[in-house]
């Protein structure tokens, strides 16, 4: 592996599950479309939706905003 690799890996890893956040919740695209448009499966989606509201669930418990 490149020394670079590693960097390259996560800036993906961070901007993939955001990409699939906006396009279901911002977007209200369907699986199918947004699974086209990624060029993923169904299920590589949901792993990427999962990720993407633990993230958001983190940050926003970080600011002392947690669910009633």
């Amino acid at each position: 592996m490149t020394p670079i690799a590693p960097h390259i890996t996560a800036f993906f890893e961070q901007r993939l599950p955001r990409a699939a956040f906006h396009l279901r919740e911002v977007e209200e695209m369907a699986t199918a479309e947004i699974c086209k448009k990624m060029a993923i499966s169904a299920t590589n989606l949901g792993v990427l939706l999962f990720r993407a509201r633990n993230r958001l669930r983190e940050c926003l418990e970080k600011k002392g905003l947690k669910e009633s």
